[in-house]
């Protein structure tokens, strides 16, 4: 599972609280580094009502049955009781496979997560990333929307500290932080992107929206202009003349 920039269309959050739509990317990578006992969550707990949220919160969301939660809950105890660093990667596998089994991407990416922060294995920081992005189209809540594209933005990060110059990754990571409405960082993560590869179609594209949303019109011209010649011919290209054409755009 991974993140590319045109496989969706998502609400994201920016400044002056406008409300923008940009199209990301499913790609194969993506911040930086909250402490493990910050950041753990037992994801399997009943959820309850976000703050600032009202009424009922109601949820399709599958819960894992009763023997799998059980033997959740038993590792969990377990991780907590043993310093044996081979027993906890098998023990973070098996409580990924079982979330797996019920497309509960939340407790994957937890796991997941934990399992990066002991082995610091770029392949398992992305998973991570990748688990929590994913889940965003099936989280019922905004505010919990929110948090897990922030977590998706951190585990990216700390997949970027591994390999700074992978500008795909870096789309990634940009993606995670619109999503969780830091627009602006994400800006600064695209530039860098293409500082890497100034022809990088998803870079340019989301670059050129993210300003254009934030106000700084002039700006984004250079980004969309670019955008429009690199998709020229690609499936791509109908998205980018679209928001050209609806924002009306003058290149």
């Amino acid at each position: 599972m991974s993140i590319r920039f045109w496989s969706i269309l998502i609400p994201v959050v920016v400044v002056a609280g406008a409300a923008i739509f940009i199209y990301l990317d499913y790609s194969e990578h993506q911040t930086g580094g909250l402490a493990e006992e910050d950041f753990h969550q037992h994801v399997h707990a009943e959820q309850s009502d976000a703050e600032g949220d009202t009424g009922e919160y109601e949820t399709s969301i599958q819960e894992p049955d009763s023997s799998d939660l059980a033997r959740i809950l038993e590792i969990e105890e377990e991780l907590d009781q043993t310093d044996n660093r081979s027993l906890k990667i098998a023990y973070y596998g098996e409580i990924i496979q079982r979330y797996m089994k019920y497309d509960r991407l939340d407790g994957a990416g937890d796991a997941g997560y934990r399992l990066a922060a002991l082995t610091d294995e770029l392949d398992d920081w992305v998973n991570a990333g990748d688990w929590f992005y994913a889940w965003l189209d099936q989280e019922p809540n905004e505010n919990r929307r929110y948090y897990f594209a922030s977590r998706a933005a951190e585990a990216y990060g700390r997949a970027l500290e591994i390999t700074p110059s992978d500008y795909g990754l870096r789309t990634d990571k940009a993606a995670a932080l619109v999503a969780s409405g830091n627009a602006e960082r994400a800006a600064e993560e695209l530039k860098l992107a293409l500082e890497e590869n100034p022809d990088h179609l998803d870079a340019n594209y989301n670059l050129g929206v993210i300003l254009h949303q934030m106000g700084s019109k002039d700006e984004s011209i250079s980004y969309l202009r670019r955008s429009v010649d690199l998709a020229e011919g690609t499936d791509r290209q109908e998205v980018v003349e679209r928001f050209i054409s609806e924002h009306d755009v003058a290149l």
